[in-house]
């Protein structure tokens, strides 16, 4: 019987590597993509955190809205009933806790962070403030946070004869409010700003008094970029804007929307340049 042997031919493939100079060109593109791809989505990131503080203000406005419908148009008491001399807790945090509970998470803006220990919050634009007593939620005593805060011209007190002339009292008595401010982006949950305070100046502690900053430095925060602040007005429009133009509202009725913020000035904090 004949025997057949079949020969196999085995070929061998030979495996090439990466020069070095392939190795660093591939590098330098990989280097290059990320670098067009990075800022990109750090601007969608920034983009979205400013689209959901302006959804919050918006949330936060139904809460005065249905607070004015259940109490003949008027605002809440605010902070100048309780400096009268109000025992009872007078502040927008409490007197709207019933309408905006069930979304409690619209009280921070999302470019802020929840900072435990007071004394850590002192020259922070990112730290939320936090409410100084528990509130009764559904039954359950709750911490709130917060990262908006109220115009302190905005409210009723019981005593009419307080700051009259100035404060807005009711929503329909307000004259052009698409210019009166009524929330935005805060370090504390409610300031009264008047037309000499400037802007919060680097690396400083929230100023109390009107001498250096003063109550317009609560609103003055480096939050969104440096250059824009999360808004809501009387009428319930809300957006980012300007910084430099917050002296240019009518934050109360006497406020001088030309004040000396609103002039040409080099004085501005590096942050807002």
């Amino acid at each position: 019987m004949l025997e057949v042997k079949t020969c196999y031919s085995k070929t061998l493939k030979k495996t090439r590597a990466f020069t070095l100079i392939e190795l660093l060109v591939v590098i330098a593109i990989i280097a290059l993509l990320l670098s067009i791809i990075l800022p990109s989505l750090s601007k969608a990131k920034e983009y979205a955190k400013k689209t959901i503080c302006i959804s919050n203000l918006k949330q936060l406005n139904l809460s005065f809205s249905m607070y004015a419908q259940e109490n003949n148009d008027k605002f809440c008491r605010g902070a100048f009933d309780w400096s009268a001399g109000s025992s009872e807790d007078v502040f927008w945090v409490t007197s709207l806790a019933p309408y905006y509970g069930s979304y409690l998470d619209a009280l921070v803006c999302p470019a802020t962070k929840r900072v435990e220990d007071e004394s850590l919050r002192a020259g922070r634009h990112d730290a939320a403030w936090k409410y100084y007593e528990d509130l009764n939620f559904n039954g359950q005593q709750m911490r709130v946070y917060g990262s908006y805060g109220l115009n302190s011209w905005i409210g009723c007190p019981d005593d009419s004869s307080v700051q009259e002339g100035k404060i807005y009292r009711k929503r329909s008595a307000v004259r052009s409010p698409s210019q009166v401010p009524l929330m935005l982006d805060a370090f504390y949950w409610q300031t009264g700003p008047e037309p000499h305070h400037g802007p919060w100046l680097d690396g400083e502690p929230w100023p109390t008094d009107g001498t250096n900053g003063g109550q317009m430095a609560n609103f003055t925060l480096n939050r969104h970029g440096g250059k824009t602040t999360g808004l809501l007005f009387v009428d319930g429009s809300a957006g980012q804007k300007e910084i430099k133009k917050l002296w240019s509202y009518k934050w109360h009725k006497q406020f001088d929307t030309a004040g000396p913020w609103t002039q040409p000035r080099d004085d501005w904090p590096e942050w807002m340049k």
